[in-house]
This record gives structure tokens, C-alpha cells and sequence, in this order.
């Protein structure tokens, strides 16, 4: 009796869709397959376990009877899946998904229905830029790791294709049963009508294989850290007829070392010397795109906020930018201690009363 608990393999729950089950299924083949884990034993046995699992909980029978005896009848034995093994006599099961791909059951008049239709999936990625880039916009290398369509079999997982003798491709059999005949579902095939002798060894009877695709990407002016970019139609390939899904770029904007970033609006700490914010006057600070003049005004205090309208990041649904915030920080000097007590009564003569009076009235 097999007993691998083929749900914890896939990391799903027991009452997982037929889509919950194709989604784990396919985020587990490409992290473990073979073509993006060269020589690793570990990946290739794990790769053959996700493999045992989806086989079972994708096909409605199997699964039943699995959820039922708590063991696959479909030609597991001590947790070794034939998929891979020597087949059985007559036992063509473990090929089944392959054929999902390929075949679909043939009437009695021996006409093919078309590949299932299947939308593909979509391909997720990160991409990470400095704040500068995302103000002027740029263009990144991207690499993604991406399926196809395995070049050696076409997309078909097999090398070695023939027709059913027992059905004689129709995948139905004739019964006789007493007086009457009964048709049914040819077990030898599972009504495919075909059977498969060799599976490709190039994607491992997959039909894709993975690989890394070099692309550019262009990134729009203004976008922020959880901004999505998508590429249309350049994700997984469909089957049937069904689109290609798209590739979903989720960005990541790095930490500034002078700015911070709200929305579309930028605020920076701005230092400034005692004399001036006594005195006033023009003072040059920088923003995202170079440097600007602002004015302070005599008697600036310590922790007012200037706002330089459209200095910050531009928008990246309107024409529209965000502003500058800046907030002045009046520092002393690590040299002021040297000055004497002449000074310092000079200083103190600027101020008509103590600023802290307020707090023993």
C-alpha cells in the first residue's frame, strides 16, 4: 500500500479544486524539473514525486479511489510511481495526463475532438530600480524563467505513439454479455484509443521544458514600490486554441538616502546653519531631478515645512507631479563650544524672553 499523502506533496488541502491542483502541480514542476536543476538527485526525486501526486489527484477516478483505500490502484507500488517504472501488462495509466495533452476520447465514428482548451498561466516576477529611475523612467533586463513547448516530441511528451489493438483506435470495445453486447470504454487505453510506448526524454513526457528568456523591460515614469507592469501574451503557451498568459511584474522602488516617498509626493530634511535661518535668504537644496533655490525668511524656526510645487515624482496614470516637502533643521555647529561667554551674551541678546517661560506659567 502507497503511503504517500499525495496532498501534502502538492501542499494543498484535501477538498483542493481540479485548479488549486493544476496551479500547485505546475509551481512545483518548475521549481524541481530537471531542466533547471541539472544533476541534482534531490530535485529529480522530488520532480518524480509531484509528478506521482498530480497523476493521481488530477484524474476524478483516481483520486476517488485514492481519497477511498488511501492508496493509488492505478500502478503505484511502495510509493514508486510506474510513471517512471516498468509499466504493468495493460497498464497505461500513468501516461493519462500526458494524453490529456494530446488525445481526447474518439468516438465510434473514429472523429478526433480537438486538444482541451486551456488558457496559459501567468508568469510572476519582481524587478527592483532606484527612485531616480522610477522619476525618469527606464528600460531593465529582465531573465524569466519560462516554459515552452519541448522542440524534441512538439509538445506531445511521447516518442512513440501507436494505436490501440484492442479498440482499434475507436476507444470503445464490444461485450458480449448473454444475448446482448454492450460497448464500452476499451481498458487497455482508457479510451483514448492510443497508447504510449516511449515518453520523450527530452521534457520527461511533460511536452514543455523550461529555460530563461532575456527580455527588456520599459518602465514608466512615475511608478512606486507594488505597481504591476504586465506584458500581455508573454506568459505560458495555451493549448486548444487557448491564449498565452501574460508575465506580471510586481515592482520594487529602493530606499533613497535623502528623500521619502508618499504617493506621488516627495519630503527631504533640509539643514540649515543658526545664521541662516537668522538672517533669511536663499539657500540651494536638492531635489529628484538636480537642485533648486528656496528662500527662507528671517527668523526661520527649526522644523518648518517649505513645499516646492511639482518637485516631486510624476504621476503615472496623469501628466500631473507631486510637490517637494522640505523641513528645515537649524544645526549647531561641533565647533560652537569654542566661542566665549562674549559671544554667547551676544547671541542671547537676539531673544527678548526665555522661549521655555510658557511651560512654569
Amino acid at each position: 500500500m502507497n503511503t504517500k499523502n499525495y496532498y501534502e506533496t502538492l501542499g494543498i488541502k484535501k477538498n483542493a479544486s481540479a485548479e488549486e491542483i493544476k496551479k500547485a502541480y505546475r509551481k512545483l514542476a518548475r521549481k524541481y524539473h530537471p531542466d533547471l536543476n541539472a544533476g541534482n538527485k534531490e530535485s529529480e526525486r522530488k520532480f518524480k514525486e509531484v509528478n506521482e501526486a498530480y497523476n493521481t489527484l488530477n484524474d476524478p477516478q483516481k483520486r476517488s479511489e485514492y481519497d477511498k483505500d488511501k492508496h493509488s490502484p492505478f500502478g503505484y507500488d511502495n510509493g514508486k510511481s510506474n510513471f517512471y517504472g516498468k509499466k504493468q501488462p495493460g497498464d497505461y495509466s500513468g501516461f493519462n495526463d500526458i494524453f490529456s495533452n494530446i488525445f481526447t476520447s474518439v468516438d465510434k465514428n473514429k472523429k478526433k475532438n480537438a486538444q482541451p482548451y486551456r488558457n496559459g498561466a501567468d508568469i510572476k516576477s519582481t524587478l527592483t530600480i532606484t527612485l531616480e529611475e522610477s522619476y525618469f523612467g527606464v528600460t531593465k533586463p529582465l531573465k524569466i524563467s519560462k516554459e515552452r513547448l519541448c522542440g524534441d516530441c512538439g509538445g506531445t511528451g511521447t516518442e512513440k505513439v501507436v494505436t490501440c489493438s484492442d479498440c482499434k483506435g475507436t476507444g470503445k470495445v464490444v461485450v458480449a454479455k448473454n444475448l446482448f453486447s454492450i460497448t464500452k470504454t476499451c481498458a487497455r487505453c482508457g479510451g483514448l484509443g492510443k497508447r504510449v510506448i516511449e515518453q520523450c526524454k527530452a521534457c520527461h513526457g511533460q511536452g514543455t521544458v523550461f529555460d530563461m528568456e532575456s527580455m527588456k523591460v520599459r518602465v514608466p515614469k512615475g511608478v512606486d514600490t507594488g505597481s504591476k507592469i504586465k506584458l500581455a501574451g508573454k506568459g505560458e503557451p495555451g493549448s486548444g486554441g487557448g491564449r498565452h498568459g501574460d508575465i506580471i511584474i510586481e515592482m520594487s522602488v529602493t530606499t533613497h538616502k535623502f528623500f521619502t516617498r508618499k504617493d506621488d509626493d516627495l519630503y527631504i530634511d533640509v539643514p540649515i546653519t543658526f545664521a541662516e535661518a537668522l538672517q533669511g535668504g536663499k539657500i540651494e537644496i536638492p531635489t529628484i531631478s538636480g537642485f533648486s533655490k528656496m528662500t527662507l525668511p528671517k527668523g526661520t524656526q527649526s522644523g518648518k515645512v517649505f513645499k516646492l510645487k511639482g518637485k516631486g515624482m510624476p504621476s503615472p496614470t496623469t501628466n500631473n507631479s507631486g510637490d517637494l516637502y522640505a523641513e528645515v533643521r537649524i544645526v549647531i555647529p561641533d565647533n560652537f563650544t569654542s566661542i566665549n561667554d562674549r559671544e554667547i551674551k551676544k547671541i542671547e541678546n537676539f531673544y527678548d524672553a526665555n522661549p521655555r517661560k510658557e511651560f512654569f506659567e
